[in-house]
């Protein structure tokens, strides 16, 4: 079986409920089947597949552009990427036109996810774990911080 097709052909996996989810990015891609970029009237943009540990997929789009950048950098956070590292060294938004550069720095990052459903697609919005409700967090494995000693 080859994986990587499985997982990239239409109806691989479910996509993630609405709701709060704890997820991996499983994907980052700058162009379609066809190689060509991936790119709007608001400039290009990197497509990126989350996965939960079941499988269960939903996407986000992060527009690469300076008006919209503040999403990625909003998300890369939220993934615990060292921001100030990233400045550091140079990095830029132009960095994440390319494909690979954009997998080495997104696939394999946890974060968590706002999933909301719009027609057949699960769209995701990375949000830091301190936005996520305690249920949430608990239904995770991530318990909700012990209170009991604080006095109001």
């Amino acid at each position: 079986m080859d994986w990587n097709t499985a997982a990239s052909s239409e109806g691989a996996s479910e996509r993630l409920p609405e709701g709060y989810h704890k997820v991996k990015v499983a994907a980052a891609y700058r162009h379609n089947k066809e190689g060509k970029p991936y790119e709007t009237a608001k400039g290009p943009y990197v497509s990126v597949i989350f996965e939960d540990l079941r499988g269960s997929q939903a996407k986000q789009s992060f527009w690469l552009t300076d008006k919209a950048g503040w999403r990625l950098a909003r998300a890369l956070k939220a993934m615990g990427a060292n921001l100030e590292k990233m400045t550091n060294a140079g990095i830029e938004l132009a960095h994440f036109l390319d494909e690979s550069f954009c997998q080495k720095q997104l696939v394999g990052r946890d974060c968590w996810v706002k999933v909301e459903h719009s027609g057949d697609y699960a769209n995701a919005d990375v949000i830091d774990e301190r936005d996520v409700p305690s249920a949430s967090l608990a239904e995770y494995g991530t318990p909700p911080p012990d209170d009991s000693d604080i006095p109001f």
